[in-house]
């Protein structure tokens, strides 16, 4: 579900529209959690627009 919704918002917004707020709230989870458990928002960006493009879960 954190997949897909970096993958959806990064290709809505593009890469520097995106924050890691952004993708938790499309996930359902708490900003906090989400940072604490994926690294750096850098590294979380660069990952997800890495996959954006053919999606894995088509």
């Amino acid at each position: 579900m954190i997949l897909r919704s970096a993958v959806d918002r990064l290709t809505a917004v593009g890469y520097h529209g995106t924050s890691l707020r952004d993708i938790a709230d499309g996930a359902g989870v708490s900003t906090s959690s989400f940072s604490h458990h994926s690294g750096s928002e850098e590294g979380v960006r660069a990952r997800s627009w890495s996959l954006r493009s053919p999606r894995p879960w088509s």
